[in-house]
């Protein structure tokens, strides 16, 4: 792909939390070389929010709000949420943001655009499909808040055009065939997993599995002389999770050996917070859980359907296009949230570096 010829460009930024600071350094690096021959801009959650200081040229912007807003225990508290005291605040996120010098311009977002577009991908809360509003409107604050709005963690119902709305994630975690669909056939992905396939976190093998488990337990779920075996094993699995929180909880709140002993237990709850819904499918049959009464496994197998769907069309892209994807080349230090300084900034920095192997290869007149 060669980025002197007369084209349309598309650029597609996968979602992932405190992950996006890889995003981010890869957009700054582009900033910094004043490289956005892009037409078309479609992002997911934090990819919706670094959409939007790239195509306002505000370098530094993505990284600031991850580093600076969502590592703020008034964005997420651990043991609040556990104790169902306090949600994911991201209302207080926005408005924080929005309130110091480095604000999101949004109207200079508008006249940079002309027409251009720059779309956030949602998930409809009623039906799961997604759906793509533009960034740079009037309801900004709505459209970002939607995108961003990870089900169970934030509780706040989003409405726009008379319908709730939910994580984008869920839909198109990476909208590459919404652009692809737009009639983008050159199309840059930034991604948060590494390309080889034994590095990404659920592979098909994976993905196969836990469908076929939750395909036995719908099967057995009108089978009489199983219901009392399922109760009791989903009576004794909900006891096992209450001890381990109970564990982690007092871990947080005891903690003898300073700042580095809570972050690790952070980090390994970040993990934890991460990998819950897949355990949860993977044990479905054994634990006796009813996948047709459970929103959180909906949503579990139609994330997996979708990315399942998207990893096909980014390894067997059509043969009229060309998808380049810039990836990390390690699996990112960050977690979806409870990440540290440290492990985000390290990762932003790795997307810095991706970003100037990419420019150097495709772009060598930017360095001419």
């Amino acid at each position: 792909m060669a980025f002197d010829e007369p084209s349309n460009y598309a650029l597609v930024v996968q979602g992932g939390g405190q992950k996006g600071s890889f995003a981010a350094g890869v957009l700054d690096q582009f900033m910094k070389y004043n490289f956005n021959p892009f037409s078309f801009y479609v992002g997911t959650s934090a990819g919706a929010l670094n959409i939007s200081p790239y195509v306002t040229g505000q370098s530094g912007f993505g990284l600031n709000f991850i580093l600076n807003f969502t590592t703020k225990s008034r964005f997420f508290n651990l043991k609040q949420f556990i104790k169902r005291k306090q949600q994911m605040d991201l209302d207080w996120a926005f408005k924080a943001m929005m309130e110091t010098k480095d604000s999101l311009q949004i109207e200079k977002g508008k006249q940079k655009l002309k027409s251009r577009e720059a779309l956030a991908c949602l998930t409809d809360a009623e039906s799961l499909e997604d759906a793509y509003y533009p960034i740079f409107t009037d309801n900004w604050y709505n459209v970002l808040r939607a995108t961003c709005a990870i089900p169970i963690l934030y509780q706040q119902q989003v409405e726009i055009d008379g319908k709730t709305w939910i994580d984008g994630a869920i839909a198109a975690n990476t909208p590459v065939i919404k652009a692809y669909k737009n009639g983008y056939k050159r199309i840059v992905v930034i991604q948060t997993s590494p390309l080889e396939s034994d590095n990404k976190q659920l592979n098909e093998k994976q993905i196969l599995h836990s469908r076929k488990l939750l395909q036995e337990s719908l099967e057995h779920i009108h089978c009489q002389h199983l219901y009392k075996k399922r109760r009791q094993q989903a009576k004794y699995f909900e006891r096992r999770l209450e001890g381990i929180i109970d564990q982690r909880i007092k871990a947080l709140s005891g903690s003898q050996n300073g700042a580095d002993s809570e972050q690790k237990e952070k980090q390994s709850w970040g993990t934890y917070l991460e990998d819950t819904l897949h355990l949860v499918s993977i044990h479905a049959k054994r634990f006796g859980f009813d996948p047709s009464n459970t929103k959180a496994l909906e949503l579990l197998v139609t994330l997996f359907d979708n990315q399942a769907i998207v990893d096909d069309f980014l390894d067997s892209p059509p043969e009229d296009s060309f998808i380049y994807r810039i990836a990390p080349k390690r699996r990112l230090k960050s977690k979806t949230l409870l990440s540290s300084r440290n492990d985000i900034l390290e990762d932003y920095s790795h997307g810095k570096m991706c970003a100037t192997e990419f420019l150097a290869d495709y772009i060598p007149q930017v360095y001419s």
